[in-house]
């Protein structure tokens, strides 16, 4: 069964999402590089989490940039307020609703957001609403990853793909990577561009805890969909592949950017 580092791993927000930095890093930086960043720009991150990405691009580009972060979670603006100020970077946080966000219409010059849109039913309004708060010329950026794509080198071929297939059916947009790209071309927005990247992984632990497995076989149980025996042997024989140090387990990020068209 799953052990309870896992699982506590998993339960904490904050810790979550500073592995995230730290292992997607090349995913993270080519989503910043589409914002097409310059000194004195606006920029907003809706469901900036703990303010990480806010914070590096206050570093690079100084305090020229005005920086914007909202987020759902009242913990996680807390933890985005700390950080921020201990690394001496000015920015502002909103406690929101990326369907109504704090925000007037035609005020931000780069709005974005980070692996938000699987966790949305209805992502055509939150992109609206991203179109909405940015300026006529400015850029709208979407990062997120397709759990459809989550692949793991497992040697129960059969019971890890229902695994995935189930977690990735209980998003409420668990394909959300790959319809960015028609969203943007329906929606106002012009100049649309798509890149993926496919973030590989070889640390069975840190894979348990980015992709929350141990979350997945207690739901995938839970429904009565595998035994427990299952369960335990499938992490049993999972183990076995990283100590043998053959495990290998990869999913795609999909970034998306289109401009505001121009008064």
């Amino acid at each position: 069964m799953p052990d309870q580092q896992s699982t506590a791993y998993q339960a904490d927000k904050v810790d979550y999402l500073t592995q995230i930095t730290r292992l997607f890093g090349g995913y993270k930086r080519r989503a910043i590089e589409f914002m097409n960043l310059q000194p004195g720009v606006s920029i907003l991150d809706a469901g900036c989490g703990t303010g990480d990405d806010l914070i590096a691009i206050g570093k690079q580009l100084g305090p020229a940039v005005q920086l914007t972060g909202v987020e759902l979670l009242p913990e996680l603006v807390t933890e985005a307020r700390k950080r921020a100020e201990a690394a001496g970077v000015p920015v502002t946080f909103h406690e929101g609703d990326l369907y109504q966000l704090p925000l007037e219409t035609d005020t931000i010059d780069r709005a974005r957001t980070d692996r938000v849109f699987q966790h949305l039913e209805q992502p055509a309004e939150a992109l609206a609403e991203l179109i909405r708060v940015t300026k006529p010329g400015g850029w709208v950026v979407v990062a997120e990853v397709d759990w459809g794509t989550l692949v793991l080198d497992h040697p129960m071929v059969e019971l890890t793909d229902k695994i995935a297939a189930f977690y990735r059916d209980r998003q409420p947009n668990g394909r959300a990577g790959r319809g960015l790209y028609r969203l943007f071309k329906k929606s106002p927005l012009t100049q649309v561009e798509v890149y993926a990247d496919a973030v590989c992984i070889t640390d069975w632990t840190i894979a348990r805890f980015i992709w929350g497995i141990d979350a997945m076989l207690n739901k995938v149980a839970s429904a009565g969909l595998i035994s427990p025996e299952d369960s335990a042997q499938w992490l049993q024989r999972g183990q076995e592949s990283a100590s043998a140090g053959t495990f290998c387990g990869s999913m795609t990020g999909f970034i998306v950017r289109g401009q505001v068209a121009k008064a």
